[in-house]
């Protein structure tokens, strides 16, 4: 009787250390799993922070032809305007030369 008592007492306190490492087991699973889910959203960011740098890097790529191309059209515009100014000037000319050959033909 005592050893079924005693072989009881050992049973229970299995049956209770079972039930303390399934539990414990089942917070290890949830502490994996948060960690996982914690480790994948790094990797994210990570990636996400590699791709603001390219697109930073882009953005100065992009900056840089701009003000190139600025430089270009502001080239342009004083060819242009120097243009216009020499048409100006034979327009000036050829109305002068065609004045002075209006009036020597009356």
């Amino acid at each position: 009787q005592p050893q079924l008592e005693e072989m009881k007492s050992q049973l229970t306190r299995h049956q209770q250390f079972e039930e303390a490492l399934y539990k414990e087991n089942v917070k290890l699973k949830a502490n994996v799993k948060s960690l996982q889910e914690q480790l994948v959203n790094c990797t994210q960011e990570m990636v996400n922070m590699e791709m603001v740098k390219q697109l930073e890097l882009e953005i100065v790529k992009l900056k840089e032809e701009m003000g190139r191309k600025n430089i270009e059209l502001a080239g342009l515009k004083v060819d242009l305007e120097r243009g216009e100014l020499q048409y100006k000037k034979k327009c000036e000319v050829l109305q002068g030369e065609l004045d002075y050959e209006l009036q020597q033909n009356v």
